[in-house]
């Protein structure tokens, strides 16, 4: 092959070497061969190995290649760490506007199940006030309580997975890199929001200890 020409855009080039196929402008871009030429602009890319810190040799390597070519104007030296970041912007900026979403929709959900701890407990107080006249212990009154949130939220999680896989499966077709499924991720998230239920529902539910079984029934 070394040595062959082979025709680029039109005109004969000399192949003088070969390199694996490999990304270019994105690392999840399909790899695919592809023609490597010498500018004709008189830009070059020099990628070069450092042991230790590479930021730390970046003010040296303006230094040589001034010192090498005076007039050499060196644009945008940075590390491959550096490089590999500003390739995923677009996919970083994602995922921070998607963190960001998450923490709102948690706020919401413990905004919104402290709300039904507190309209369920409206709702059943002549119920608890009567069962705990009848024996009923406080403590037990609070569990009740308490459990009849945490299945408005698992009832709210299951929901949210039938949303959510149909919505990965497509992510996953038009994103080449993205994998639909985490489970970490999802029991971590699921663990997440089930705590802040139970955070959000305990104000509400704590009520039941303080309650007067003999004041309720007779104002109802």
């Amino acid at each position: 092959v070394l040595g062959r020409q082979a025709r680029f855009d039109g005109q004969l080039r000399t192949i003088v070497g070969v390199v694996e196929d490999t990304p270019v402008s994105s690392v999840q871009e399909v790899r695919r061969p592809r023609g490597v030429f010498l500018s004709s602009r008189g830009e070059l890319t020099f990628a070069i190995e450092t042991h230790g810190d590479p930021e730390g040799w970046l003010g040296v390597l303006r230094t040589e290649l001034a010192a090498a070519q005076p007039g050499l104007t060196v644009l945008a030296p940075r590390t491959l760490r550096q490089h590999f970041l500003d390739s995923l912007f677009v996919e970083r900026a994602s995922t921070r506007s998607f963190y960001a979403l998450g923490l709102l929709a948690l706020a919401l959900t413990a905004a919104g199940l402290h709300g039904i701890a507190a309209a369920l407990f409206s709702r059943r107080m002549r119920e608890l006030a009567i069962r705990m006249a009848l024996g009923a212990g406080p403590e037990r009154l609070f569990l009740t309580t308490l459990a009849g949130a945490t299945r408005q939220a698992l009832l709210g999680l299951g929901i949210g997975f039938a949303i959510a896989v149909p919505l990965a499966w497509v992510a996953a077709g038009k994103q080449a890199a993205f994998t639909p499924w985490s489970w970490p991720a999802m029991a971590g998230s699921s663990g997440i929001v089930l705590l802040v239920a139970l955070a959000a529902a305990i104000p509400p539910a704590s009520r039941v200890l303080r309650l007067q079984p003999g004041t309720i029934v007779k104002s109802e």
